[in-house]
């Protein structure tokens, strides 16, 4: 139940993703279909022996598509990938995913992996073509990907050859075709490792990109790491920061499931992670944490969670990642690692850092669930996947997908639309900025049974597309073929009254 609030939020479903027969152990990446009626999810299944010659045991990457109300659609089972299943992005074109990966390379005396993109349709079918990102190792591997302005970029990490082993960021860039366009490796920041999990894109007229990971600079010191570059590759900025500051050890994400969202209007950045009281010299505990920082990625504020635990008992919270909402709050997933009795929560805060809320989503079939990807649905619903154990079970990890309704909370209430239009509607795009002549999917909520109209305009105010919107959508397609590239603001309409508006990206 949210602070303050006598509404309660409500499970709807929850699911194991793992079919009969099958050893599915988690699912990984989750994202709403641009309709907004599928929901596209990759994971992992358990490993296997590796193949004769090889040192790497190996994961099967799964693809699953489900509907909004539980039922599965279709299962594929993928290449076979090192340490982590494929990871997803949406297609410019709106048309399927990309995806990238690291399949083992064997032979020699150490463990190695090659990186690789890939195209997926909306079907959920891998297309036959791929290619790799690298050259022959030393080991390659890949956390993220990111399709733009025609291009596929795929962020991770390059590790050297033993004895002397490490790692540091690495960023790809090719295009639709298979063609390699360029490769930077980024200075390495820590003694061992730099581990990139995550990229985003960078908005305005720079552009360029942002990759976030970790760096471990010395004997179990784990600490935060930034790298901004141009949209060539080219090294801008690079920082490595303690969120929490000196008392706290981060602790490496599982998964990947630590993120960086970019904030709309050059409000730069918030990211997401967990650290250790450990080096505070208390009992080791996790704290989940949320830190904002500003386009020069200076640290603006930091939130952790549970907040003020110092000098009591709690149990170790882990943050999972960070999303923002289509009411300009953010919201991040938490879970403990209790034995007894684990639990999710999810926290709201504002853009300040203050907590507005936290909501318990308790399982009812299911315990100790790892929420690794969650995604906020137009209707003020939400959907989370990762893995799970079967209640009195054996304790087998099974893939976990559920759905939450948040409607009558906090979370779900949006902000009165401008000029005190009588409707509390909100409208945001993806993907945004989005290559011209592909359509872009407009999320909606609150619009009600009237039907309404949508208007883009561009940077002088002029009316370039018109649709009509019939009430209770919760997404639609935005046709932006012929449209040249710039910023347009798409406006929300029923009547003379203005609804809601956003701002859409062509590049």
């Amino acid at each position: 139940m949210a602070c303050g609030s006598a509404t309660a939020q409500r499970l709807q479903w929850e699911r194991s993703a793992t079919q009969a027969g099958s050893s599915l152990t988690y699912l990984i990446n989750l994202h709403v279909s641009p309709n907004g009626q599928e929901l596209f999810l990759s994971g992992g299944r358990g490993g296997t022996a590796p193949a004769p010659g090889c040192r790497i045991t190996a994961e099967q990457n799964v693809l699953q598509r489900w509907t909004l109300t539980g039922n599965l659609q279709r299962e594929q089972k993928g290449r076979h990938l090192y340490r982590a299943p494929v990871f997803l992005a949406p297609a410019t074109d709106g048309r399927g995913y990309w995806a990238t990966g690291a399949v083992p390379v064997c032979g020699g005396v150490q463990p190695l992996a090659r990186s690789y993109v890939q195209r997926i349709t909306a079907l959920g079918d891998t297309l036959a073509k791929a290619w790799f990102l690298a050259p022959v190792p030393p080991q390659h591997t890949t956390r993220t990907v990111l399709a733009r302005r025609g291009q596929v970029l795929a962020a991770g990490t390059d590790y050297t050859s033993a004895p002397n082993r490490y790692g540091q960021f690495s960023l790809a860039c090719s295009d639709t075709s298979g063609r390699v366009l360029w490769r930077t490796l980024y200075p390495r920041q820590g003694i061992t490792a730099d581990d990139c999990t995550d990229l985003a894109a960078l908005p305005g007229p720079r552009g360029g990109y942002l990759l976030f990971g970790f760096a471990q600079v010395g004997n179990g010191d784990v600490r935060q790491q930034l790298v901004e570059t141009d949209s060539l590759g080219n090294l801008r900025k690079q920082v490595v920061f303690q969120p929490l500051g000196p008392r706290y050890q981060m602790t490496l994400p599982a998964d990947g499931s630590n993120n960086v969202v970019v904030l709309p209007n050059y409000g730069g950045y918030v990211v997401s992670g967990t650290a250790d009281s450990a080096v505070a010299g208390l009992p080791s505990v996790k704290v989940g944490y949320v830190v904002r920082l500003d386009t020069a990625l200076r640290k603006l504020w930091a939130y952790r969670h549970p907040p003020g635990f110092l000098n009591s008992i709690v149990r170790s919270q882990y943050a999972y990642r960070v999303r923002l909402l289509p009411n300009g709050t953010l919201a991040v997933l938490l879970a403990d690692a209790g034995p007894i009795t684990p639990e999710t929560t999810l926290v709201q805060l504002d853009l300040n850092g203050r907590r507005l809320g936290a909501y318990s989503l308790l399982s009812n079939a299911f315990a100790n669930v790892r929420p690794y990807d969650w995604r906020w649905l137009g209707d003020g619903t939400l959907v989370l996947c990762g893995k799970a154990n079967a209640a009195g079970g054996n304790g087998t990890w099974l893939g976990y997908l559920a759905r939450w309704d948040m409607r009558g909370t906090p979370l779900a209430t949006a902000r009165p639309a401008a000029g005190g239009g009588a409707a509390a509607v909100s409208l945001w795009a993806a993907p945004t900025p989005a290559a011209p002549g592909a359509d872009i999917a407009l999320h909606l909520t609150g619009l009600g049974s009237p039907p309404a109209t949508l208007e883009l305009c561009d940077a002088l105010g002029r009316l370039v597309r018109a649709l009509p919107v019939p009430g209770g959508v919760l997404a639609l397609a935005l046709p932006t073929a012929g449209l040249p590239p710039g910023a347009y603001v798409a406006r929300l309409r029923r009547g003379a009254t203005a609804l809601a508006h956003c701002r859409v990206l062509l590049e």
